[in-house]
């Protein structure tokens, strides 16, 4: 139904044009080379990203919260002619929203016509979506207070985490994969979190707000307002009842 709704949306009005530059997915080193690409295509710099929904909807993708997403999916994308990201609408933190729209990128970066949803293909857009939001260099720049002594930083990672909008969880995981951390301190980490409740949900997320999707909204008021074409129309073109589309 989102899928219909968007063709009516690009039927009537002029969206954004799809700017996903495709990437390498055959190493590590390509993935981190392509999120820098996005970024930089983007005019994003080398800093925290302020509104990951907005990037992604002015790259030409459309996002939209749906319910009825299995509990374990954050996320899920479409890479159709005018590709839809479906986020899950069911309370997911601001920084599991982000970081869901950073891996559908990455889906669409690396993965056009290829299947995906093995360990494989998640994996590389986890690495896209970590490279993505938090840039190599600019991470191993703020790293250096992540760690004191052998231990890890709590009180600098909650920092971290507010300033990046990524989650403590994803702080571990991208510093793993950059050398910050070491395998023994990231389980440490992860045990740490869990044995504090944080395994799902984060001390800090309460205090983060959730991105708000603008294309679907702002393309049906315009729609409606200023082309003169009621919902009742647009639910037609749909093939569904109004009361669907509401």
């Amino acid at each position: 139904m989102l899928r219909r709704l968007v063709s009516v949306l690009d039927e009537h009005l002029e969206l954004p044009a799809y700017e996903v530059t495709e990437a390498d997915p055959g190493s590590d080193e390509s993935i981190e080379r392509g999120a820098e690409a996005c970024r930089s295509a983007w005019g994003l710099g080398w800093g925290p990203i302020s509104n990951t929904t907005r990037v992604a909807e002015r790259a030409g993708a459309v996002v939209m919260h749906v319910s009825g997403l299995a509990n374990e999916v954050d996320a899920v994308s479409f890479a159709t002619r005018r590709p839809v990201i479906a986020l899950n609408g069911s309370g997911r933190s601001a920084c599991r929203a982000r970081f869901g729209i950073a891996h559908e990128l990455g889906h669409f970066a690396l993965h056009i016509g290829v299947l995906t949803g093995d360990r494989l293909t998640e994996s590389q857009a986890n690495r896209f979506a970590s490279a993505f939001l938090l840039p190599r260099a600019a991470f191993l720049a703020e790293s250096h207070r992540a760690l004191r002594g052998t231990r890890i930083n709590w009180e600098y990672m909650s920092e971290l985490k507010y300033r990046w909008g990524v989650s403590k969880a994803a702080l571990l995981y991208r510093g793993r994969q950059l050398g910050v951390f070491t395998e023994d301190q990231v389980r440490a980490g992860y045990i740490t979190l869990k044995r504090h409740g944080e395994a799902t949900e984060e001390r800090e997320d309460k205090n983060m707000p959730i991105e708000q999707p603008e294309l679907v909204n702002e393309g049906l008021r315009v729609m409606t307002s200023e082309l003169g074409m009621p919902l009742a129309a647009v639910a037609r073109k749909m093939r569904v009842q109004q009361r669907l589309l509401n």
